[in-house]
């Protein structure tokens, strides 16, 4: 099995893909390569196996929750690393296929991004609000891109006017 099917299964099936991650562990807890090159490449399946591991967790965790911690604790550098995480997880999914859902959940993050930087006391938490505000840009290009393609279903395709014919006789 491979991180990309248990990655697929995140969404679909978290318990499945946490009992799959519980084997991955086990297996790489087992390794003993000898090799400075085995050593690094398990040391890279462990940083992959966290970060998998720290994804499905945060997936569990609503958003409102994430959004009272950071409202409650705007200079939390890991709980604004998570906020933006959960809203990257709320967002990607649906930006494209519900546009208008996805554009809503980035209003309210912009909006919450902007008051958490009035009340951050400290320049590291600035920047990296500043960071996440940046990020937003990317969300709101994927969202353009549904709005476009919403706008496109059940309108007929447009007619082509072919004059030449490659790999074939014309029609």
């Amino acid at each position: 099995e491979t991180f990309t099917e248990i990655s697929e299964l995140m969404d679909a099936a978290p318990d499945v893909a946490e009992k799959k991650l519980a084997t991955v562990k086990e297996f790489l807890a087992e390794l003993k390569p000898e090799s400075l090159a085995g050593r690094s490449q398990l040391a890279q399946a462990k940083q992959i196996l966290a970060n998998f591991e720290e994804t499905l967790a945060l997936s569990r965790v609503p958003l409102a929750d994430l959004e009272k911690q950071v409202d409650e604790k705007p200079n939390d550098l890991n709980l604004l690393r998570k906020y933006s995480r959960k809203v990257s997880q709320e967002i990607n999914p649906i930006a494209r296929t519900e546009p208008e859902k996805a554009e809503a959940l980035l209003k309210t993050a912009k909006a919450r991004v902007e008051k958490l930087s009035e009340a951050a006391t400290e320049k590291e938490v600035k920047t990296v609000l500043e960071q996440i505000e940046r990020g937003f840009s990317a969300f709101a290009r994927s969202i353009e891109h549904g709005h476009k393609i919403a706008a496109l279903i059940g309108k007929p395709a447009p007619a082509w006017a072919v004059e030449e014919w490659a790999n074939g006789s014309p029609l």
